[in-house]
């Protein structure tokens, strides 16, 4: 079943996402403030934009509010992830995964809206050494 997911952030993770879900055939926008990385990411994409997610307005006309899931990814800039995931929260977006930095980050995170917050590198850690351990 084909759904709609928004990525805002094309940091390395934010790029992985969209081109992995794109891939497996569902409907993607990739949002960044950084017109190159939004080209990078406009041929894994149905719609690619620069534009300022921080900025509430914008964000509103965007209707993220029908997306199945809003993934944010903006790296270490850890007060813009706060504001998008509030603002997205405010919007009635029912699923917000959002990146985090560390563990009070992610307090933060799940104080204005998150629905799921991921530490990748925490992650993907964890998982290979599991691998590692079990070759």
């Amino acid at each position: 079943m084909k759904k709609r997911f928004a990525v805002i952030g094309m940091s390395s993770f934010g790029f992985y996402v969209v081109k992995a879900l794109f891939q497996e055939g569902h409907e993607v926008l990739a949002v960044d403030t950084d017109q190159h990385k939004v080209q990078t990411a406009d041929r894994y994409s149905d719609e690619a934009l620069v534009l300022d997610a921080t900025n509430k307005d914008t964000l509103a006309k965007l209707g993220l509010e029908n997306a199945d899931s809003v993934i944010v990814s903006t790296g270490a800039r850890i007060h813009a992830s706060v504001l998008i995931c509030l603002y997205l929260s405010e919007l009635g977006v029912k699923d917000i995964v959002v990146q985090c930095e560390d563990t009070d980050h992610e307090k933060i995170l799940q104080k204005v809206g998150a629905t799921r917050v991921v530490h990748p590198e925490r992650e993907m850690g964890y998982k290979l050494a599991r691998s590692l351990s079990s070759s």
